[in-house]
């Protein structure tokens, strides 16, 4: 899964992510990109309040999706980059 997420980023924007780190644990990593042009390539990420910006795909985008629709559906499920599964256990089960 890393790697994929490193091939991502550097396919995107030829260079290295800023930042990859494991965190406390190594089921948790945390990669960083900071770069000026990722508005460009994601335009939803942009400024205002994320429930009242339109969803839409520019042209280039839905050329991607009509030939790759599976990666979008991952996408939309792990859209915050978050692979955790919260365990709640009460009075002993799970």
């Amino acid at each position: 899964m890393l790697s994929e997420v490193i091939s991502s980023v550097v396919s995107l924007r030829q260079a290295q992510p800023g930042l990859v780190r494991s965190c406390h644990s190594a089921r948790l990593v945390t990669v960083q990109s900071y770069w000026t042009h990722w508005p460009c390539l994601l335009p939803q990420h942009g400024p205002g309040a994320k429930h009242t910006r339109p969803i839409a795909l520019t042209a280039w985008q839905e050329e991607i999706v009509t030939t790759h629709p599976w990666p979008l559906i991952r996408g939309l499920i792990h859209s915050d980059g978050c692979r955790a599964i919260n365990r709640v256990t009460v009075r002993g089960r799970r």
